[in-house]
């Protein structure tokens, strides 16, 4: 996704070189296409037909909008107050949408209960670590479009740290392997 100059909010808080990461290019509008894109693998690897979740919005959007490019059936549970704009946007993925009187917790446990019992392949965040590796890529995408030098800070959106961590998890991978020698800042 690319980098945008932002001169006048970089002035505006005192900072000559501002840059934003579009994240809205992605196919589904959201980061968390890069998390889904990496489970939407794992899946292909380990031969699974079904992708699954559970969502409030923008992470099963996403497994939806990729699981259909290629074909994937993806069953997203929710909790019965979720949006209905985004309960709209799972279906036009074409997403099976399972609406769960409850919480998004009790979604959640209710996703990886019926995906273990039909060998479904969970794409949650509290559950598949390979979304953390999906979030990493934005670090190595950012290195990598700066030149090989890492940013001197990074801001994210923390919703439930997995991006946050996902990031820090990329820089760390460049400085081990000796690409960058120290670590952005990051800030929430």
């Amino acid at each position: 996704t690319p980098l945008a100059r932002a001169e006048r909010l970089g002035r505006a808080i005192g900072h000559g070189r501002l840059l934003l990461k579009d994240e809205g290019r992605n196919p589904s509008g959201s980061l968390k296409d890069r998390a889904s894109a990496v489970v939407l693998l794992g899946a292909r690897q380990a031969g699974v037909g079904t992708v699954v979740g559970a969502s409030t919005g923008n992470a099963g959007s996403s497994m939806a909008c990729l699981a259909a490019s290629v074909g994937l059936p993806c069953v997203i549970f929710v909790p019965a107050a979720a949006p209905p704009a985004k309960v709209a946007q799972l279906v036009a993925f074409g997403a099976r949408v399972i609406p769960v009187e409850g919480t998004y917790d009790q979604a959640f446990d209710l996703s990886l209960q019926v995906g273990a019992h039909f060998g479904w392949y969970s794409r949650s965040t509290g559950f598949n670590p390979l979304t953390r590796e999906g979030k990493k890529t934005c670090a190595l995408e950012l290195w990598e479009q700066l030149g090989g030098r890492a940013p001197d800070w990074v801001f994210v959106s923390v919703g439930d740290g997995n991006i946050l961590s996902g990031i820090h998890r990329g820089f760390r991978d460049l400085r081990d392997l000796g690409l960058i020698e120290r670590l952005p800042r990051l800030g929430a």
